[in-house]
């Protein structure tokens, strides 16, 4: 199976980049692909480097739904927290949109569901958000998620 169907990276380790770098036919797919990989990685619990290797190095602003990160040691902190937090953790993703925006790289709007069950107490709860991405092609040509932004829908 593919690096990318399976979110293992490639053998050398770099990060995934599903259209190397390129846009044009079926790059959108791709990105689409990509979106799917990063919540299933957090789905699975996968090691925080994985995540953190798909984040922009520059002017990064994440606003999670736990809180803002705009540095890799935050996120770190966040991801830790993460997953300390849930036993389970599953997230549903509906409407993803992506457009192109020319030279400032890709945008990202979707709704999502999550499903988790708490480590404290063990009940399920769902909530959903809305979340807008900025994602960009870094020189190495992987994709990095540059800025997000989440609002609690219901």
């Amino acid at each position: 199976m593919p690096a990318e169907q399976t979110g293992r990276g490639s053998s050398s380790g770099a990060p995934i980049d599903p259209w190397q770098g390129r846009p044009g036919a079926g790059s959108l797919d791709n990105l689409r692909k990509f979106v799917h990989l990063w919540f299933g990685w957090l789905d699975r619990g996968a090691p925080v480097e994985r995540l953190v290797a798909h984040l922009a190095t520059t002017n990064l602003h994440l606003e999670l739904p736990e809180g803002r990160v705009s540095s890799y040691r935050e996120f770190r902190n966040w991801h830790a927290g993460f997953a300390m937090r849930y036993r389970r953790i599953r997230h549903e993703l509906h409407e993803v949109v992506v457009a192109w925006d020319c030279d400032e790289g890709y945008t990202v709007d979707l709704r999502c569901r999550r499903i988790t069950q708490s480590m404290s107490d063990g009940v399920e709860r769902v909530a959903a958000f809305r979340q807008k991405w900025h994602v960009r092609t870094a020189p190495s040509g992987a994709l990095e998620i540059e800025r997000c932004q989440t609002q609690q829908i219901g």
